[in-house]
């Protein structure tokens, strides 16, 4: 049984962090028990260790678990997923503390975060990027793209937007990323996907792709055909898989990863690890990173 599964069974994540509460905590970093040298079916090309993330949002039950504080959840959270091996996390919330105490309680767990999804307003702009700069980002964007646009005009304004704000990342050396789901595929303007329009219209300078490699097979795409129309605008994934036409664990179901990744031609800076519906968050991280440590291309 995995140390994930023992947590799950043996007690709820509230109870556990309650007891961190009460102060009985140990050591925050875990050296990690993976082995990959011991693995020989692990041999060859693959995904960099140091590359290898995950959305916090697959571990939202968890970390919103009643009984503690959304901190105090964090606090065994973060200690499993340093021992699974993970050395870095993609954001979607401060949960509640300052963009410093989340900085620390991640620098106690020997973990960093490189991307965080946050909303995205030119008002407020300078405050998320001094939050970002202090979590220590190099990437950050809205989890999704507006839900109500209904012609291409307002897909070239949003891509205008994401100019100007993705310019001001820049001067402060973090990149803007755009994250998809399957609305940017399925909603066509004179042939022109929105996803393609957003393509046209950003700057590569300033804009960067994190594409969604389930939402974008889930609208038909072949993400290898992605890759090669547009190149190394596409700079992050979103790691998840497709199974009964729902989200399954990564290297459970259908999508080809090893030919996605091997099309990539070596251009991603970070693999993150989700899905949005699992039952059983600390496995399907487990799952995830244990896939992409051995997955070769």
């Amino acid at each position: 049984m995995s140390r994930a599964t023992r947590l799950l069974r043996g007690a709820a994540i509230a109870g556990v962090s309650a007891t961190i509460a009460a102060g009985a905590a140990g050591p925050a970093v875990a050296a990690p028990k993976h082995d990959k040298s011991a693995r020989p079916d692990c041999a060859g090309r693959g995904v960099p260790d140091s590359k290898i993330s995950i959305q916090l949002f697959t571990l939202r039950s968890l970390i919103n678990a009643p009984g503690a504080t959304p901190a105090e959840n964090l606090e065994e959270i973060f200690a499993e997923l340093s021992a699974m091996g993970y050395r870095q996390v993609e954001l979607y919330s401060l949960h509640g503390m300052t963009a410093e105490q989340l900085r620390a309680l991640l620098d106690e767990y020997g973990l960093k975060a490189t991307v965080m999804h946050t909303s995205i307003s030119e008002a407020t702009w300078d405050q998320t990027l001094a939050n970002a700069k202090t979590l220590g980002l190099k990437y950050l964007g809205a989890g999704g793209t507006p839900s109500n646009f209904t012609s291409a005009q307002q897909w070239i304004d949003y891509a205008e937007m994401l100019n100007r704000l993705g310019e001001r990342a820049k001067q402060e050396g973090l990149r803007l990323l755009v994250h998809n789901h399957d609305r940017e595929f399925t909603q066509v303007y004179d042939g022109q996907t929105a996803f393609d329009i957003l393509m046209e219209n950003t700057d590569p300078r300033y804009v960067y792709f994190q594409l969604d490699l389930y939402w974008a097979t889930f609208a038909g795409q072949d993400p290898v055909a992605l890759l090669e129309e547009y190149g190394n605008r596409i700079k992050l994934f979103h790691v998840k898989d497709l199974a009964n036409g729902t989200f399954a664990n990564p290297g459970e179901g259908t999508i080809d990863f090893p030919a996605i990744f091997d099309a990539s031609q070596g251009q991603i800076k970070v693999y993150s690890v989700e899905h949005d519906r699992t039952q059983a968050p600390l496995e399907t991280a487990e799952i995830g990173f244990e896939y992409l440590d051995c997955v070769t291309y």
